[in-house]
């Protein structure tokens, strides 16, 4: 495909580079915890799943797992497509997967993990600890004996709680007890997670969902072009793609591309797309990509397309409505 570079009155018309922030209703968070949201958020280490909810609910265990292991995944590099593979017969999530692989966490004896039940104190701070001694491997805890239900605290988390407690990650309770056995909030396990981040440089901090770089199938100003201009009307914002993609298996993303080039090319749509641009949501399947075209004057055009695909047996096949958005000329 002939390739083109975007003039630079457009890329500025089009904003390349702007990044998408949900908007959630602070009504649901304490005024104590916003700052901890607002830091995460900026650090690009908070779960898009846990961007718009009540935060004043427990956190379950597959959301804290999820949490953790983004704020470990933001200061070490780990290929979470190589932990694809289930690892629990009630939930098959690479952050799970990951985290127990590393011993971060684990499950229970049947073979479950329980992703839907609320985790306590104890557990979380076990967690993090866990995580934390993964980036700095010396850290060590002490028995967390300034709370009077220290006796209380499970043998498995007194050092973790020591730990989170003398480096003010976890604090207790105005009437010097740490209820080990309480269950945490979304709102607590985001401070938590923040004083985390707090002692990590900053630069070492990266966007994990982050995938607009030059690859085999894509230039990034491609992928550029994409996210700046998405069809008007769509359910979809740039994080919330980039959220599904990552959640997204790759060797799903791969078939789904495939499908996809192969109906395209039999159907003469000349379009541009990229195994990155392929994902799962909510029992459906999307393509993104870059349509192109000659006009009258014999300039090249391109506009972003979104296709949904049907999926039959093994195979995809794509869904005549599709969602465009304006065509841009090239030079």
């Amino acid at each position: 495909m002939k390739k083109t570079k975007i003039a630079l009155i457009l890329a500025l018309s089009i904003g390349l580079g702007m990044s998408y922030s949900p908007v959630i209703s602070f009504a649901q968070i304490a005024s104590w915890a916003k700052p901890s949201y607002d830091y995460l958020n900026s650090k690009k280490i908070l779960p898009v799943k846990l961007r718009d909810t009540d935060f004043s609910q427990n956190i379950t265990r597959q959301e804290f797992t999820q949490l953790i292991t983004t704020f470990l995944l933001a200061n070490k590099s780990y290929n979470l497509d190589d932990y694809s593979k289930s690892i629990y017969k009630d939930v098959n999530d690479k952050f799970i997967n990951l985290a127990s692989s590393i011993g971060i966490t684990s499950g229970y004896t049947d073979g479950t993990f329980k992703p839907d039940l609320s985790i306590t104190r104890a557990e979380a701070a076990s967690i993090a600890f866990r995580a934390e001694k993964i980036l700095s491997p010396n850290i060590s805890g002490t028995t967390p004996s300034a709370f009077k239900d220290y006796k209380f605290i499970q043998e498995w988390a007194t050092d973790a709680v020591g730990y989170m407690s003398t480096n003010n990650i976890m604090s207790g309770f105005p009437d010097g007890s740490f209820k080990p056995s309480n269950n945490i909030t979304r709102q607590e396990a985001i401070v938590l997670t923040k004083n985390l981040a707090n002692k990590k440089s900053s630069t070492a901090l990266t966007n994990i969902y982050d995938f607009v770089k030059d690859d085999e199938y894509m230039k990034k100003i491609e992928y550029e072009f994409i996210f700046s201009n998405l069809p008007s009307g769509i359910k979809f914002k740039q994080e919330q793609i980039k959220q599904a993609v990552f959640d997204t298996f790759k060797e799903e993303r791969d078939t789904i591309y495939k499908s996809f080039t192969d109906d395209a090319t039999a159907n003469h749509f000349n379009a541009k797309t990229s195994p990155n641009l392929a994902f799962a949501y909510d029992r459906s399947y999307y393509v993104f990509g870059i349509e192109q075209r000659t006009n009258i004057n014999g300039k090249t055009e391109q506009r972003v397309f979104m296709s949904t695909l049907a999926k039959q047996g093994e195979t995809f096949t794509i869904e005549k409505e599709k969602a465009y958005s304006s065509w841009f000329v090239m030079q």
